[in-house]
């Protein structure tokens, strides 16, 4: 029918909470392949497919979703959800509104949720956001590895899943200087990673960029292949296995013409 092919995402839910209705948009958005495959999950396997976030990326709470609200009898006012697929690690933005469909008697039989998809747009907000709060760390009077702490801070989890800064120092060593991760690994990563030493001589990763100073970037990476460019690589694999990647983005700290190091930019569980 017609709903069935409108852009955004409609589905209807009972007051059980299961899903009675859900149009194509809605099943490809939730990860399903079609809305027979969506209706035919059962509502506590739906609610752990997915985590769920604010505009603020905090955890929400499935009973404040604009559906549960309306189904409740309670005002759903619309509002921005951020949530993640959990199979997939694939993260979206969605904005949602409820109405609930009213029997005579007054009580709540249904309620329809429309949802549009911004996770283009929204992502290319968070970029510019980036860009200008970086601009202003750069242009700042602080020492340059305080602001550069500060940018990895400001890129997690902005435009990467992982941001690792490095610094070449004076006798040709690159030391890493800071490392964020949106899923608070960070510090125990940090440690593992200060046990192995770049290869300056390596002819990828952050040595390369470093050496060239050209960005590089690999949109399809193994963690195996970004780990080539220490001097034990095996033995790196073999401690952080448990880390999947998506794509890599290494660019270059370039001052006055001279290379001072590199920042790199990992995506993996939100699969960007």
């Amino acid at each position: 029918g017609v709903l069935g092919e409108v852009a955004d995402g409609i589905t209807v839910q009972a007051p059980d909470g299961r899903l009675v209705y859900a149009n194509d948009a809605a099943a490809f958005a939730l990860g399903y392949d079609s809305p027979e495959a969506l209706l035919a999950v059962s509502p506590q396997d739906l609610v752990g497919a997915f985590e769920l976030f604010d505009e603020q990326r905090r955890p929400l709470p499935l009973e404040e979703l604009p559906g549960r609200l309306a189904l409740s009898g309670a005002v759903s006012p619309e509002r921005l959800v951020f949530y993640r697929v959990r199979a997939a690690g694939e993260e979206r933005w969605s904005r949602v509104r409820a109405l609930a469909h009213v029997a005579a008697d007054g009580s709540v039989e249904a309620a329809v949720s429309v949802f549009q998809d911004v996770s283009d747009r929204h992502r290319q907000e968070e970029t510019v956001q980036f860009v200008s709060g970086a601009s202003m760390l750069l242009s700042s009077s602080l020492d340059i590895e305080t602001v550069l702490a500060s940018v990895a801070r400001l890129a997690v989890p902005r435009i990467a899943d992982w941001c690792i800064v490095y610094m070449r120092e004076d006798d040709g060593t690159i030391r890493r200087l800071a490392i964020e991760h949106a899923g608070g690994d960070a510090q125990a990563v940090g440690e593992v990673l200060d046990r192995y030493p770049l290869d300056v001589e390596a002819e990828v990763g952050v040595p390369l960029v470093v050496r060239t100073g050209q960005t590089l970037l690999l949109a399809d990476v193994s963690a195996e292949g970004l780990m080539a460019d220490v001097i034990d690589p095996e033995g790196l694999a073999a401690e952080l296995k448990h880390i999947e990647l998506a794509s890599y983005l290494c660019v270059p700290l370039i001052a006055r013409g001279r290379t001072l190091g590199a920042i790199s930019l990992l995506s993996s569980e939100s699969g960007r």
